[in-house]
C-alpha cells in the first residue's frame, strides 16, 4: 500500500511528495471525456491553421499532394492523425514530447519534398509548425507537463536535473543526434536514394539538390531534429525514476523464480532509464514508419 507521503504518477512511478514538483493546473474533466475532446480540438486546430495559412503555401505542395484517389487520401490522413493522438495520449506524453515526436516523424518526409520536389522551405516550416501545434496545443490544455519538462519542478524532483539542464550537454547531445540523421541521409543521397526516387516517383523536377547536398549543410539543417531527439528520448531516460516493479526486479531470485520470470528478467533486465530509452526509440521508429506508410497510401 502506498503511504500518504507518496503519490503515484500516471506511468506507475512512485514519487515522494517531499521532492514532488509543485502541482500544475490540469484538466478536471473525466478521463473518458478528455481523449475524445483531444481529438476534436486537434482536428479543429489543424483545419483552422491550415485554412489560415493556405494563401502562404507553395502551390507545388498542392500539386505534389494531389492524389488519384482523394477518398483514400482523406481516410489515410484521418487514421494517421488518430494514431498519433492515441500514441501520445495513452503513451502518457506531454506537449513537449509531442512537439518533439512530431518533428522527428514528419521532418524526413517534408525534407524529401523540399529536396526532390522543390517545395519552398517556408511552406515546409509552416506545415511542421501546424502538425506540432495541432498535437501539442490540445494536449497542453488537457494534461499537466511532466516534471522533467516543468521548469518549476524542484531539482530534487527530477533525477539528473543538473545534466538535463546543462547547456553544453544539451548542445553536444543535440549535435550527436543530428549527426546520426545527417550521416544516414547523406549516405542515402550518395548511393541509392536519387535513383530510387526517379524510378518510383513521378514528375521530379530535378535531382540536383540531392546530389549537391553536403554533410555540414545537412547537419546544420537537422539540428532542430537532433534537439527534438534529445527532448523525446534522452531527457525522459535521464529523468526516469525507479518504481515498485524495479524493486521487485532487483529482488529477483533465480532459485525460486518461474521460467516466465527468468525469461522476463534476462530479456528485459535493464534499468528504468534504459527501458525508457528503448521504448521511446521504438516509438520514433514506429511513428516514422506509420507516417511514411500513410503518406504512401495517400499517393
Amino acid at each position: 500500500m502506498v503511504s500518504r507521503k507518496e503519490m503515484a504518477r500516471e506511468d506507475g512511478a512512485v514519487t515522494n511528495t517531499a521532492t514532488a514538483p509543485p502541482p500544475t493546473r490540469a484538466s478536471r474533466l473525466p478521463g473518458y471525456v478528455r481523449f475524445p475532446l483531444l481529438v476534436v480540438l486537434s482536428f479543429a486546430t489543424s483545419m483552422s491553421l491550415l485554412s489560415a495559412a493556405s494563401e502562404f503555401m507553395d502551390p507545388q505542395l498542392r500539386a505534389v499532394s494531389r492524389s488519384a484517389n482523394e477518398d483514400v487520401k482523406i481516410v489515410s490522413s484521418i487514421a494517421l492523425k488518430l494514431t498519433e493522438l492515441s500514441l501520445g495520449w495513452f503513451g502518457n506524453f506531454d506537449d513537449i514530447d509531442l512537439v518533439s515526436l512530431s518533428v522527428l516523424t514528419h521532418t524526413p518526409w517534408y525534407y524529401l519534398l523540399y529536396t526532390f520536389y522543390a517545395v519552398e522551405s517556408t511552406t515546409i516550416l509552416i506545415c511542421l509548425t501546424i502538425d506540432a501545434l495541432s498535437l501539442a496545443g490540445p494536449t497542453r490544455l488537457l494534461r499537466a507537463r511532466a516534471p522533467q519538462h516543468n521548469p518549476r519542478a524542484p531539482r530534487a524532483a527530477v533525477p539528473n536535473r543538473a545534466i538535463i539542464s546543462d547547456a553544453q550537454t544539451a548542445l553536444a547531445t543535440s549535435l550527436l543526434a543530428a549527426a546520426v540523421y545527417a550521416v544516414a541521409l547523406f549516405a542515402a543521397f550518395q548511393t541509392f536514394l536519387p535513383a530510387f526516387m526517379a524510378v518510383h516517383f513521378d514528375n521530379l523536377p530535378s535531382l540536383q539538390a540531392a546530389h549537391a547536398a553536403s554533410l555540414p549543410a545537412l547537419l546544420a539543417t537537422l539540428l532542430p531534429v537532433g534537439y527534438a531527439a534529445r527532448e523525446f528520448i534522452l531527457v525522459p531516460g535521464l529523468a526516469a525514476q525507479a518504481d515498485r516493479a524495479d524493486a521487485a526486479r532487483a529482488a529477483f531470485n533465480p532459485a525460486t523464480a518461474t521460467l516466465a520470470d527468468t525469461l522476463r528478467h534476462n530479456v528485459w533486465w535493464f534499468g528504468k532509464g534504459t527501458r525508457v530509452l528503448v521504448k521511446r526509440t521504438a516509438t520514433v521508429v514506429a511513428a516514422t514508419a506509420a507516417h511514411a506508410r500513410g503518406a504512401e497510401a495517400a499517393e
